[in-house]
Order: C-alpha cells, then structure tokens, then sequence
C-alpha cells in the first residue's frame, strides 16, 4: 500500500529555512539535502514504519536528512504519512516539537 506524504505548514517552513541557510555555501549543497529529503519521502511513500520511533514522544516518528531531522506521524485511517517538522539536529528538538506537536501539529498545505 502506498501513503500519502503531507507537509505540514512548519514543515515547508522549516523547509525553506534550511535551504536558505544551506544556499550560502556551495551551490550544490542545496541540491544535495534536497535530493536526500526525496529519497526519504520516496521511502515514506512505500513503508512509513521504517524510521524509528521519537522516545520522549512515541506517537512520532523521525527520519534523517544529512545533518536535519524529520518528524512525522502516520495516519492509517486515510493513509497519510503528515511531516511535522525538519529540524538541524544541534537545536533543542524536543522544545522545538513542544512548539507545533502538542498544540495543533500545524495544517496540511501540501501533498507530494
């Protein structure tokens, strides 16, 4: 069975903010974490269970993306893996989760 993968909007955000940082170094840096965060939502796609499971937060799950962090959660009543957050793995991840995951987890803006 295939899953549906949904970017929160925290997600894009977070999204968008690595890249921009990532952007002033080399070129192709970008590109890299990129093509890494497709392989990853590639394996979402078809086997969601695969990463492991967040401890101090066990309804969430966590992929890496170079020196980024994913969390998600999967929704099985309409198979739907939802991507929370892409966070660098220096902050204070779990402060930063406490921010969006807990509260509303943010809205669906987009399905890839």
């Amino acid at each position: 069975m295939n899953y549906n993968v949904k970017f929160l909007q925290s997600a894009m955000v977070d999204n968008n903010a690595n890249i921009e940082y990532l952007s002033q170094f080399y070129p192709s840096t970008p590109r890299k974490y990129l093509t890494a965060l497709e392989k990853c939502k590639s394996t979402l796609i078809d086997n969601p269970y695969l990463y492991s499971v967040y401890l101090p937060m066990p309804e969430y799950r966590r992929f890496t993306v170079r020196n980024y962090i994913g969390f998600y959660k999967i929704i099985e009543e309409n198979s739907t893996v939802e991507i929370h957050r892409i966070l660098h793995g220096s902050r204070d991840v779990l402060s930063a989760l406490n921010g969006v995951i807990g509260v509303n987890g943010g809205s669906p803006i987009v399905v890839i």
